[in-house]
């Protein structure tokens, strides 16, 4: 189980589209975590039902309006997720998503 993370509220000035990018992005994450052949074998993640509770955890808090402190390093080279997507053939799919990711997160940060 991971441990609690703590979060940051996202800016006032930020439009909800913003928001909703990045949510639509991790749920799209954790449809291709929770498919039932992936390899967890090289993540920090046991199964399929322990990193979608992971997953799980980061929708909450986006439909919160709060950006949570670990999703960043989802998305990032070796991370957990990484390692399953090319353990389990969907790394092309994995590298469009941190792509979308990091413009999402891009164009929330402050002119």
């Amino acid at each position: 189980m991971r441990a609690a993370a703590r979060s940051v509220l996202y800016p006032p000035v930020m439009a909800p589209p913003d928001l909703q990018r990045l949510l639509t992005i991790v749920l799209e994450t954790r449809s291709f975590i929770a498919r039932p052949e992936n390899d967890f074998r090289d993540s920090r993640w046991r199964d399929s039902k322990e990193a979608t509770q992971e997953f799980d955890s980061f929708v909450s808090e986006l439909r919160s309006g709060i950006l949570p402190e670990n999703l960043a390093a989802e998305f990032a080279p070796a991370s957990s997720t990484q390692e399953v997507s090319i353990n389990s053939g969907w790394a092309l799919e994995f590298v469009n998503l941190v792509e979308r990711y990091g413009k999402a997160i891009n164009s929330m940060a402050p002119c």
